[in-house]
């Protein structure tokens, strides 16, 4: 797999490229333009997925291939306009800003993996790749509230809240998009949980009919997970990272443990009820 690790690093360097400019897109309010741009990468990357896949048989290195070329082509087009707009230069200030920013945030990085990745591991250890297969289905189509929602709610709200300068008119903000955002996370957290027969039937093998079980209970735990994204938007303005890092590594440890608790005794049902305990402790704290 080492050529699929070069593309991968590839993609990973573009992606940084592009999504400076897409961020900016957001700051400056441009959501039409946005979304062109994006739908537009949407296509071309479909499109040249069909050509590798099904025209070249090139397997997986076609998925890589299409992704690369998708990000390149929004790189060089926001990284073009970006350099005449705002020239080439490094400010020392600013770039130990930054770093004090958000050097913390490496350590919540590290532990956001192994906070949602961590219990495949475990469940592959009790019971095995067909426990991983039904654990996997379940939290995927689990998060799909997350995915949804507060993906797309995040594209704008980001840039629109640090855009305040008072700190009173961010709290009443964040109070009342909390509450409306909870709602709406809710309803749809609600729907996966009395429709997951009828989720899992539409978008999976019938083999994984079981997965049923545990997506209510990860959907649970993701709608704990969107509220600690909402409320942690204080620690990010406040430029307090270090205690997000903090949160999501206690998290990370705490779901270690509880699904080295579960799952030998319930299998991968445990690792789902694992998540549920440990979003909902970290949204909680």
């Amino acid at each position: 797999y080492a050529d699929a690790l070069v593309l991968t690093a590839g993609i990973l360097v573009a992606q940084s490229v592009s999504q400076v400019g897409l961020r900016w897109l957001q700051l400056l309010e441009r959501s039409t333009l946005y979304g062109v741009v994006t739908t537009v990468k949407l296509l071309l990357e479909t499109g040249l997925k069909v050509w590798f896949l099904a025209g070249l048989g090139l397997a997986y290195m076609g998925v890589l291939y299409s992704v690369l070329c998708g990000e390149l082509v929004v790189a060089l087009g926001v990284g073009v306009v970006l350099l005449a707009r705002t020239r080439f230069a490094f400010s020392r200030a600013m770039a130990r800003r930054l770093w004090t920013y958000s050097a913390p945030l490496l350590l919540s990085g590290l532990s956001g993996f192994v906070l949602h990745q961590g219990d495949r591991f475990f469940v592959l250890e009790a019971g095995g790749e067909d426990q991983v297969g039904l654990y996997g289905l379940a939290y995927k189509l689990g998060s799909i509230g997350n995915t949804v929602v507060f993906e797309a709610f995040a594209l704008i709200w980001y840039p629109f809240v640090f855009s305040l300068r008072d700190e009173e008119k961010e709290r009443r903000v964040i109070r009342a998009v909390l509450v409306y955002f909870t709602l709406l996370l809710a309803f749809v957290t609600l729907g996966l949980a009395l429709f997951s027969a009828e989720v899992v039937q539409l978008l999976a093998d019938p083999r994984f009919a079981d997965a049923r079980a545990a997506l209510p209970l990860v959907a649970g735990g993701y709608l704990a997970w969107g509220v600690f994204q909402v409320v942690a938007t204080v620690f990010y303005l406040r430029e307090r990272t270090w205690a997000v890092s903090v949160l999501v590594a206690a998290a990370a440890v705490l779901n270690l443990a509880l699904n080295g608790l579960l799952v030998p005794r319930l299998g991968w049902m445990g690792a789902a009820w694992a998540t549920l305990a440990t979003f909902a402790a970290l949204a909680g704290c």
